[in-house]
């Protein structure tokens, strides 16, 4: 019940930002209804439709149209620039109207033809004004979102900016004096050194995983033909060059291309990276495949770690979840479904069979000869 009063209560609050356009649409049917018979006389049917339509129908449609403009996502000021719009039309076009008939207000001929006429006037008046008041706040709403759009970019790129040089420094020395440590601790220290350069490196993953997602997001996303066979090619040599300790297993056809962009390369470096660093074995074992399927070309990256329980896939994927609060865990796989997304894909992860996870990437496949390998 609490949560349907408070839809209910917020839904009004939307209905009555706009105050003073219902003010002058309720003026505007109240007067359009009242001035309808005063049109009706003696009239042939064609000027009666004319005259129920111009007294009853715009009106209405003016508050219909003043419940739509309120719901929207314009702000105070550029609802108050659409009622300035509308107000200020109605009372020109009864200025207009009233100054073509000064000769009979001179003369005392104030008749209620006349005052219906006001309101028939009013009314197309006000249907213009709704007209050109929107479009005026609508620009001045893409001004002021354009500006700020600016302003959270130049932010991203100083904490870009503030990662690169600070941060990730920060950790490059205390990764450095950490291996200069290993020669000089007991036994008993050394698993306390380990926990620290296990913690240092999470941090270093970490830190390149909100780089990336902030560079997409500054620069958002533009597709272009990648040889998805030659980029995984490489991200696995490079994944196995680091991590000895694991084996790697590939089938990768040529001639596989997708519409992507340069960051598909850290995307299949992080989801390699996980399958390793994440296993719960001594020698992981990571396969990776890549096949045509349709419309698509489907990537596939196995391990035989200890999987990703199904609760936790939907937190790590799901928009919103990654907050200041969290460890950054999971930040990995939100990057991988964030990219994959905006390449216009599909990212899922799935379990090994015995024992593991699959994380699926489904690019849209494209016909190109000039691709170019997403490193």
């Amino acid at each position: 019940m609490n949560g349907v009063r408070t839809l209910g209560n917020g839904r009004w609050t939307d209905l009555l930002r706009a105050r003073g356009l219902y003010a002058l649409a309720l003026v505007l049917v109240v007067g359009g209804v009242a001035a309808t018979p005063h049109h009706f006389r003696n009239e042939p049917p064609v000027i009666v439709l004319f005259y129920a339509f111009v007294d009853v129908c715009l009106p209405l449609g003016v508050m219909a149209a003043t419940a739509y403009v309120s719901q929207s996502d314009f702000e105070r000021p550029e609802l108050r620039t659409v009622t300035a719009w509308a107000t200020a039309t109605v009372v020109a076009c009864w200025a207009l109207y009233a100054w073509s008939r000064s000769a009979d207000l001179v003369a005392g001929e104030f008749t209620g033809t006349l005052l219906a006429d006001m309101f028939l006037y009013g009314n197309l008046g006000a249907v213009l004004g709704l007209i050109a008041g929107a479009n005026r706040a609508r620009a001045a709403q893409n001004a002021r979102l354009l500006h700020r759009t600016a302003a959270q970019q130049d932010a991203l790129e100083f904490i870009n900016h503030l990662l690169r040089h600070n941060v990730l420094n920060g950790l490059q020395v205390v990764e450095g004096y950490g291996d200069l440590l290993e020669d000089h601790v007991d036994d008993e220290g050394e698993r306390y050194l380990t926990a620290v350069q296990d913690r240092t490196d999470h941090m270093a993953e970490l830190v390149g995983n909100v780089r990336v997602l902030m560079r997409t997001l500054a620069d958002g996303v533009d597709r272009v033909p990648v040889d998805v066979s030659a980029t995984l090619h490489h991200e696995v040599s490079v994944a196995a060059a680091g991590h000895p300790e694991a084996t790697f297993e590939s089938d990768l056809p040529t001639g596989l291309t997708v519409l992507a962009d340069s960051t598909l390369g850290a995307v299949f470096e992080n989801l390699l990276t996980n399958a390793v660093v994440h296993s719960d074995r001594d020698h992981p074992r990571v396969d990776v495949s890549a096949v045509r399927e349709g419309d698509d070309v489907v990537v596939r990256i196995a391990d035989d770690g200890p999987g990703i329980p199904e609760s936790l896939r939907e937190v790590y994927l799901r928009e919103g979840e990654q907050s200041a609060t969290s460890t950054g865990d999971g930040l990995g796989l939100y990057l991988a479904s964030t990219l994959v997304t905006a390449y216009g894909g599909v990212f899922t992860i799935d379990t090994n069979d015995p024992r593991g996870a699959i994380a699926e990437l489904r690019l849209p496949h494209v016909e190109a000869s000039d691709a170019v390998v997403g490193m």
